[in-house]
């Protein structure tokens, strides 16, 4: 069966790229890069619409939450990531969970 005869009415990609798109996507802010520790999973991901092939998207990352560990020296973003196609429409969306290294006050304030 043609891809234009199936359920979607043309090419669409595999869900899991989208995931890796947005991870991308949200990547080339450099807004992670310094304080990353690590990835700490992928939570409530969603796939709302396909993908289409020759879909341009964008993505927003909004932090949703941020909490210190225990051992005071590292935190967790909890972040939502929503991936969207050329139209607006939400194409993938959930939560990506990632442990940052903390920085005193005075670092903060010498920030810009």
């Amino acid at each position: 069966m043609s891809a234009s005869r199936g359920r979607f009415g043309g090419l669409i990609a595999h869900g899991l790229l989208g995931l890796s798109i947005a991870m991308g996507l949200a990547s080339r802010l450099a807004v992670f890069e310094r304080c990353s520790v690590a990835l700490l999973g992928v939570d409530g991901w969603r796939f709302r619409h396909p993908l289409r092939a020759g879909d341009t998207v964008s993505c927003t990352v909004d932090i949703v939450g941020a909490r210190i560990t225990s051992a005071g020296d590292t935190g967790i973003l909890e972040r939502h990531f929503t991936l969207r196609n050329q139209d607006g429409t939400v194409v993938q969306e959930g939560e990506i969970n990632l442990m940052v290294t903390t920085r005193s006050p005075s670092d903060a304030r010498g920030a810009s």
